[in-house]
């Protein structure tokens, strides 16, 4: 089974990602804003430390 990481959950495209992923069957491990602070964390560090083999980067900063 392919395991994926998901930096940006919690947001629209991250959400609705993930549940077609889960859905396909795809081992899913998401990463959100309300668990770690994504500009002091490495996506590609953790997913290497996790044997994760996809990464999926939907993070990112919003000013509104």
């Amino acid at each position: 089974m392919t395991s994926i990481l998901v930096t940006g959950s919690s947001g629209f495209v991250g959400q609705h990602l993930i549940t077609r992923l889960t859905q396909e069957g795809y081992d899913v491990t998401e990463v959100s804003r309300t668990q770690i602070d994504l500009a002091k964390y490495n996506p590609q560090e953790k997913a290497l430390s996790t044997g994760k083999d996809i990464i999926i980067h939907l993070a990112s900063f919003v000013n509104i």
